[in-house]
């Protein structure tokens, strides 16, 4: 599973942030909210998205499941693409030291 770090401009014109790790798998994507001081839920899954095959499964921490056909998720994508303004960046997650 490869995890990647997700920083997020929560101002404008402010840094971004590192707010999430999303760790991507052949069938499951995993965001959970990173360790961040400002967290309260550090560490927990915010959403994760499970691929069965034959659409996507799209399950929000507390939330009941959501199934999607694939078509379905590309015009969702496309149409929070639009609604949306934030900036966001995907990096590598990177160890920079281990004791």
């Amino acid at each position: 599973m490869e995890k990647l770090q997700v920083y997020v401009e929560n101002s404008k014109s402010e840094p971004l942030e590192y707010d999430y790790d999303l760790e991507v798998g052949a069938c499951l994507t995993n965001l959970k909210y990173s360790d961040n001081a400002d967290w309260t839920c550090g560490g927990q899954t915010a959403i994760s998205i499970t691929d069965d095959g034959d659409g996507l499964t799209v399950k929000f921490f507390d939330k009941k499941p959501i199934n999607l056909e694939y078509s379905e998720a590309r015009e969702l994508l496309i149409v929070l693409s639009m609604c949306t303004k934030d900036k966001i960046e995907i990096r590598k997650s990177e160890t920079i030291k281990t004791f």
